[in-house]
């Protein structure tokens, strides 16, 4: 072995033991890496976490965005509301509150229910449709009144270019034909006059008795019936011809009392409407019976009374919808001053109470998310105690919390009409386990 050979042993040993030396020395205090296997698991720990978070915040920001985009929703929707009004028909009644003085005089064992059954009745008196939903069925049962085309042929045989109402007492005064006089006992044979005139000595109408609504049903107050304005008028148009017969034949009180009833009807509706519709109706019962009344009182010579009677003598009233325009700062104020407001409609009232002021808990995010605030609740039992004289009203109230939207409530069991919901409602309620976020976002298919 020379001495290369020799070396490079050597030198070969040399390293081999500091290989072994090194592998065997512990490594410094610090230095020491983590095996690998526990650096993963830390990093996918680290990204499930960070995964976790991201999809929080996507969650918590849409459902803010949702809860924001519904009251900006529900914002519009109330101002459009909180903005009804019918101008025309507020000034009519205004004016007309001065011949209250011909109301007849009140018969107290006339329930408030009875005289809703029996306008329900008059109403629908020679109708034969299906009922609608929610709809009793009329009791008494009318048969259809007069004959047809009757208008057109008393217009011919009293006046061509005004009112017959108001030409047939001139006529009367004068001496019927028997022509007219035949047509004027088919107009005023009406199967319901007799139950107008009962009512016409009604305290007050209870219009809900003509629906009734299960407690655990569904239901929207726009849903509920109506009393059907033909039958009405036909019975007003019937009383008026049986006054112009009393007074052909000398009745002169007879008379005047059959158009006071007219009257007293109207203001009977007007004070227990719970819809425009309604006081429209009112309204024209009114105007009927006031119109007749004027004619009766100049053809007996009565001047002074038919000068008061006269829609030719109401005060100008200026009324207007001019700035009724709501301003999103001032909503809910204006509403609330709206609904107290006595001199509105009543059934502007009821309009406003069951419709807009129903959307108010999602014209904000924190009562969108978190439910009615105090005052509302308290404005709501403000409301109840001002408006709610029937039953019926305060089923037609609860409409609010049962109906659609159910806001005041949401936890409260009932019967669902529809079970459909919009998906983002559906993710609303399943992320927050919120009732009132789950209605509020359920405005968008409106």
């Amino acid at each position: 072995m020379t001495s290369q050979d020799k070396d490079d042993d050597f030198a070969g040993m040399l390293q081999r033991v500091r290989a072994a030396s090194d592998a065997g020395a512990p490594a410094p205090k610090g230095s020491r890496e983590p095996p690998p296997e526990k650096k993963q698991s830390r990093d996918s720990s680290f990204v499930s976490w960070s995964g976790l978070i991201a999809i929080a915040v996507v969650v918590i920001l849409g459902v803010v965005g949702l809860a924001s985009l519904s009251t900006w929703i529900a914002r519009r929707m109330v101002a459009q509301g909180a903005s009804a009004d019918n101008p025309a028909l507020r000034r009519r009644q205004l004016q007309q509150q001065r011949i209250q003085r011909y109301v007849v005089p009140i018969d107290t064992t006339i329930s408030p229910v009875e005289a809703g059954r029996l306008l329900h009745a008059i109403g629908s008196a020679g109708f034969d449709g299906p009922l609608r939903p929610w709809e009793q069925e009329p009791e008494p049962k009318f048969g259809a009144p007069c004959c047809p085309q009757w208008t057109r042929a008393a217009s011919r045989l009293f006046a061509s270019n005004r009112d017959w109402i108001a030409a047939v007492f001139p006529a009367a005064r004068r001496g019927l034909t028997t022509e007219q006089r035949a047509l004027l006992r088919s107009v005023a044979r009406d199967p319901s006059l007799a139950a107008f005139r009962r009512v016409a000595h009604a305290r007050a109408t209870d219009l809900g008795a003509l629906w009734s609504v299960p407690a655990d049903t569904q239901v929207s107050w726009g849903e509920l019936p109506t009393v059907r304005a033909a039958g009405l008028r036909q019975a007003a148009v019937a009383s008026a011809a049986a006054a112009a017969l009393d007074l052909a034949d000398g009745r002169t009180a007879s008379a005047e009392l059959r158009l006071r009833e007219v009257i007293s009807v109207g203001f009977l509706m007007q004070r227990n409407a719970r819809s425009p519709f309604e006081e429209s109706v009112a309204g024209w019962i009114v105007n009927s019976g006031r119109v007749g009344l004027e004619a009766l009182y100049l053809a007996i010579g009565r001047v002074d009374d038919a000068t008061f009677a006269s829609a030719r003598s109401d005060a100008p009233i200026p009324v207007s919808n001019a700035n009724r325009r709501v301003n999103a700062g001032d909503l809910e104020a204006t509403l609330l001053r709206r609904i107290r407001d006595t001199t509105e409609l009543t059934g502007i009232r009821w309009q406003l109470l069951l419709g807009p002021f129903s959307y108010l808990p999602c014209t904000s995010v924190r009562r969108a998310l978190f439910g009615p605030s105090a005052p509302y609740r308290a404005a709501l039992a403000e409301f109840r105690d001002a408006l709610v004289e029937y039953p019926s009203d305060e089923r037609r109230l609860t409409m609010v919390v049962r109906g659609v939207p159910q806001m005041i409530d949401p936890w409260m069991g009932f019967r669902q009409r529809n079970t459909e919901r919009p998906v983002w409602a559906e993710l609303a309620f399943t992320v927050t386990r919120s009732r009132q976020l789950e209605r509020c976002a359920s405005l968008f298919r409106r």
